[in-house]
């Protein structure tokens, strides 16, 4: 085995990202815990720190209580020394948001689209957003480190690829090129679910939790895995098509091809479904009434405004939903043993306890008790920011890596030195 030649930068590269990455992650916290949790000399990190704190990277804020002489001045990172872009790219809607280093979003701007547009017109609507974005910032300008891009599907991270995204109609689409040749910045992309899952992990309803399974409801049924507290994507990043597990061999057809798919049972187009089949049938139900008259305008917002109206039509529909999501999170339970389920996406947000109810009863009934006993499902807390949140944290999470992780034969692909001092890039 061949060992990387180390160097002096190297390793003050090395030190400065374990730094940052340790204020990051337990702010607000002082210089003496960072040299505990890091284990590196107190003068090396004084010095790290120093420079962290001219270049504004890194704020004081207060002080913590004394163990015996000076009390120590706590650290945190300054959310606004630097900027990130997270990205949703949906079927109908792309939405582009300015974030901090907190993942906050600070501004966003949406653009509609179709998936049959093909990629060229959504890549000129994607690439307009992002200057709207950026323009209404001027702060911003310089300052942005990288670009997150989720989207539905397979995608391939290592190399930006949209493998497969049957609601866009794209295959092996290369999101990161395309966009890296444009804007000359990092691009990082991934499956919309993983960047949702990272998100509630990092800032929403998982914090504190390792094994999270992260579930989205909406125009798709999406999931995304957190292992041991990392991101699971698989041997070919495609863990966590929830959405594709079969729920029933004879149900109706999905629009991966397949049959009975927990998306084909749960999602917006199969709750629109239910609905229609119901009036068909001529069950007694305000649905119709709620949608003006006409089937072809129901959606799952009419839905749901019908059964909080008390509609039992509606209601039973969400019932039946519901308890798809429970048989299909029953089997993940079975095979991940979670720690926490977190559940959110549109309808969720929505329909809230019409929809949670029905899953919790269901995946109780049909997973092993004694992990369904140790599992509490709860709703998502960051709304619809959270998918523009992981998109940001798919950035951050690079940024703020170790250069020896994120290395191209011996050179750094992107390190704390080049937000700490930006012309060090073309040194």
């Amino acid at each position: 085995m061949k060992l990387r030649v180390g160097s002096k930068q190297l390793i003050k590269d090395l030190n400065i990202s374990v730094v940052v990455d340790t204020i990051r992650k337990h702010e607000p916290i002082s210089r003496v815990d960072i040299a505990e949790l890091t284990r590196l000399g107190r003068s090396t990190v004084t010095g790290i720190v120093n420079l962290l704190l001219k270049e504004e990277l890194i704020v004081e804020v207060g002080s913590a209580e004394s163990r015996g002489g000076r009390k120590p001045v706590l650290l945190k990172l300054n959310p606004q020394a630097r900027y990130a872009i997270g990205i949703k790219l949906g079927p109908s809607l792309i939405t582009v948001a300015l974030t901090d280093l907190h993942a906050g979003v600070l501004s966003k701007v949406t653009r509609p689209i179709s998936s049959r547009q093909g990629p060229k017109a959504i890549f000129r609507a994607l690439l307009g957003a992002i200057e709207d974005v950026t323009r209404d910032n001027p702060r911003s300008q310089g300052r942005i480190i990288g670009i997150g891009v989720v989207l539905p599907g397979i995608v391939d991270p290592s190399t930006g690829t949209s493998v497969s995204s049957h609601l866009l109609n794209w295959a092996n689409i290369p999101v990161k090129a395309l966009l890296e040749a444009e804007l000359n910045i990092p691009v990082f992309v991934d499956n919309d679910a993983n960047a949702f899952a990272l998100a509630e992990k990092w800032y929403g309803a998982g914090r504190g939790k390792d094994n999270l399974l992260c579930v989205t409801v909406g125009v798709g049924v999406g999931g995304g895995i957190i292992a041991n507290g990392q991101l699971y994507r698989g041997s070919i990043a495609g863990a966590g098509e929830i959405g594709h597990i079969t729920i029933d061999e004879h149900g109706p057809l999905c629009a991966c091809g397949n049959s009975g798919c927990l998306e084909a049972l749960a999602s917006d187009g199969a709750v629109v479904r239910s609905a229609r089949e119901a009036m068909d049938k001529g069950q007694k139900t305000s649905i119709l009434e709620v949608a003006g008259g006409d089937p072809s305008a129901v959606t799952r917002e009419i839905v749901v405004s019908a059964a909080r109206e008390g509609d039992r039509v509606a209601r039973r529909i969400l019932r039946e939903t519901g308890q798809h999501l429970g048989t299909g999170i029953a089997n993940a339970i079975n095979l991940l043993n979670p720690e926490r389920i977190v559940v959110g996406g549109e309808a969720v947000q929505q329909a809230g306890d019409l929809l949670l109810e029905p899953l919790r009863e269901s995946m109780k009934k049909r997973s092993f008790s004694i992990l369904a006993d140790r599992v509490d499902v709860v709703p998502a807390a960051l709304g619809e920011n959270a998918w523009l949140m992981g998109a940001a944290t798919l950035v951050l999470e690079e940024v703020f890596k170790p250069p020896i992780y994120g290395m191209e034969g011996n050179k750094p692909t992107l390190a704390i030195p080049s937000l700490v001092d930006p012309a060090a890039e073309g040194r």
